[in-house]
């Protein structure tokens, strides 16, 4: 088992460039004014991850579209994640360096584990998706997923 408490950034990256296969793809749902969905994956070293994706239902810019690794205690470390252009986000080890309304990538990082701060704290603006649809094609090829049975419509 991995210890999330002393990652290093390049364990990071190799887990999410690490290549994974599909196990399962749930159905999407609504909750609390969110659209849902998890995909369960698997890489070569036996390491399970889950990609999710939340939609506001009212707002189509506030979404977040994740992978995680499964750390088999009913819990989850997030690795890196997209997310919409509906909020300020501010790296709190950066000088409080703000992102104001832009589309931005989370990544999880040793510097914020140490520091005591949330892992995917820190956050770069990214013009590589304008929705959700774009964010979760980009997420599969970052992190090496192949999907043979690739849906035009992910809710």
């Amino acid at each position: 088992m991995i210890d999330i408490s002393n990652i290093t950034d390049i364990e990071i990256s190799k887990l999410i460039s690490s290549a994974k296969t599909i196990l399962e793809k749930n159905k999407p749902e609504e909750k609390r004014s969110f659209k849902r969905r998890n995909i369960r994956l698997k890489d070569n070293d036996d390491n399970f991850y889950q990609i999710y994706l939340r939609q506001n239902i009212k707002n189509e810019n506030d979404f977040s579209c994740g992978l995680s690794l499964d750390l088999q205690n009913k819990s989850y470390f997030t690795l890196i994640r997209c997310n919409g252009n509906s909020h300020i986000h501010t790296n709190v080890l950066e000088k409080k360096q703000k992102l104001e309304y832009c589309y931005h990538i989370h990544l999880s990082t040793e510097k914020y584990i140490q520091a005591g701060k949330k892992a995917d704290g820190f956050a770069k603006k990214t013009d590589e998706y304008q929705n959700i649809e774009q964010a979760y094609h980009f997420l599969l090829k970052k992190s090496n997923v192949v999907d043979n049975n690739l849906e035009t419509n992910i809710f």
